[in-house]
């Protein structure tokens, strides 16, 4: 096939003349838009500017009822933390820096969110009050991770804040204010040990985009592709007798709930590398083979018939450089997954030739132009392209890469790091974070409690997990027994 993907992209190349009809049909969302912004500029003095497009995408949730396009980071420290240590510290290198010009290099802290006339705008936050705050509330650390994800934010005040709970940090923030790679650069200015290096730069995944016609000329060709492989994809097998229709106008208790959840322990992240060596293939393979092999074990121990194949979703930076330390700056990978595959060996190479095809596709391409092209519409609209969203089943894998080496947060050692995010909520997908830092990689599972139950189905995964890198290690060709692997 890869022979003739030069012919194939040929073929289908004419398919650009359907161009200029799409972008007509686009073309009247762009002026309104663009008269809602000038029209701001004249009547709404109060409001700062309008949400840039990807940005923009997230917007559409019930913010100030109960969001779920929040991200929670759990970040649990080694010793008694200082509310007033990091306080300061959030305020001379957050909150007031400035870089060369005086210019506040994180203005968005200070901001909230307002919608006129259909449309998102930053503005001034007047409710300036400590975001820093002290958990009261008398629930585990997963309890709490789960109802931050979906609280909601108070009108006229910033979209992110610092929760203390016992010995752990909660930082959560809406989409709409910064993907994940940008608060891993807050993290950053809040290290204060110097045990690790800086974060490396973001590289583009396709420097080539921006410079070479060929990569758009694909375009036809891996979107129809892609298409149809998923078309061919089935079905999670789902118990629909205990399914609940989720409320959109649910309270944020009733919504967390709905959320399922669990981090798996440690694995020195060398372990990946080496079997990866060991196959053949790269780590990223490795990963997501041994996590559709958990979902196929945990599914078959439930008596639920396995579908040949499932679509993966994966996040990546996108193509140009990041022009600012927050907002939203990555775009999606897809490919078709193996899931029926009965072999760990097996699906573990055809999980690689698929992310080989997966990054060589223009598709990180096209779903930048579309989240481009959805963040001019209004709320509403925006709202039933996140419904139909919902009902889209595939697997989410997400890649929150932090420091190689062991670090710190305000002073204090980090010891665990976790995740929750709202937007599974109701959601028909699963969702994998792999939250690498200090060398050491973990593994959080997410899904509404139609896909996975409870917290117990969740921790089956991860169990599932790592007895699948077990099942690889024992098949490696000199395979190394020291490598063990727990929950």
């Amino acid at each position: 096939m890869d022979k003739l993907r030069p012919l194939l992209i040929g073929l289908f190349a004419p398919f650009w003349f359907f161009a200029p009809f799409a972008l007509l049909g686009w073309l009247p969302f762009y002026i309104f838009r663009t008269f809602v912004k000038l029209l701001a500029h004249w009547l709404r003095p109060d409001l700062i500017s309008m949400l840039a497009p990807k940005d923009a995408f997230f917007s559409s949730d019930r913010i100030h009822t109960c969001t779920r396009n929040s991200l929670v980071v759990s970040i649990e420290l080694k010793g008694q933390i200082d509310p007033n240590h990091i306080r300061k510290l959030l305020n001379t290198k957050i909150l007031q820096s400035r870089d060369q010009n005086g210019n506040l290099l994180y203005p968005e802290i200070g901001w909230s969110m307002r919608h006129w006339l259909g449309f998102p705008f930053w503005s001034q936050a007047s409710l300036i009050e400590d975001n820093v705050r002290v958990s009261s509330e008398d629930v585990d650390l997963k309890q709490l991770q789960a109802q931050l994800a979906v609280q909601e934010y108070r009108e006229n005040a910033p979209l992110w804040e610092l929760v203390l709970h016992t010995n752990c940090v909660l930082l959560r923030w809406h989409h709409s204010l910064s993907d994940g790679y940008g608060m891993l650069l807050l993290h950053e200015e809040l290290r204060t040990l110097g045990t690790a290096k800086k974060l490396r730069p973001v590289v583009p995944s396709r420097k080539s985009i921006g410079t070479s016609f060929l990569p758009y000329l694909a375009l036809p060709y891996d979107l129809i592709k892609l298409f149809v492989e998923l078309l061919l994809t089935e079905w999670f097998p789902l118990d629909k007798k205990s399914w609940t229709k989720f409320n959109a106008k649910s309270s944020p208790l009733e919504t967390s709930a709905r959320l399922c959840s669990h981090t798996s322990e440690a694995i020195p992240f060398s372990v990946i590398r080496k079997l990866g060596v060991k196959f053949g293939v790269n780590g990223t393979a490795v990963l997501h083979s041994a996590i559709l092999g958990g979902l196929r074990t945990f599914f078959l121990a439930n008596g639920r018939n396995i579908p040949s194949s499932v679509a993966v979703e994966t996040p990546i930076p996108e193509s140009v450089e990041r022009k600012r330390r927050l907002g939203n700056n990555v775009t999606l990978r897809c490919y078709s997954a193996p899931l029926g595959s009965l072999d760990a060996q097996t699906r573990l190479r055809l999980v690689h030739s698929g992310i080989l095809s997966m990054k060589r596709s223009t598709f990180p391409l096209a779903m930048t132009l579309a989240v481009a092209a959805l963040g001019h519409l209004p709320r509403t609209l925006l709202r039933f392209t996140f419904a139909a969203n919902d009902k889209r089943q595939r697997i989410f894998i997400s890649n929150l890469a932090g420091f190689e080496e062991a670090t710190d947060f305000c002073g204090h050692q980090v010891e665990n790091i976790s995740m929750a995010a709202g937007i599974y909520v109701g959601n028909a997908g699963i969702g994998i974070t792999l939250i690498s830092s200090g060398g050491e990689l973990r593994v959080t599972v997410l899904a509404d409690r139609n896909i996975l139950h409870d917290d117990l189905c969740a921790l089956r995964v991860t169990e599932n997990f790592m007895a699948e890198l077990d099942l690889l290690r024992a098949a490696c060709p000199d395979g190394n027994k020291d490598d063990t692997f727990t929950i």
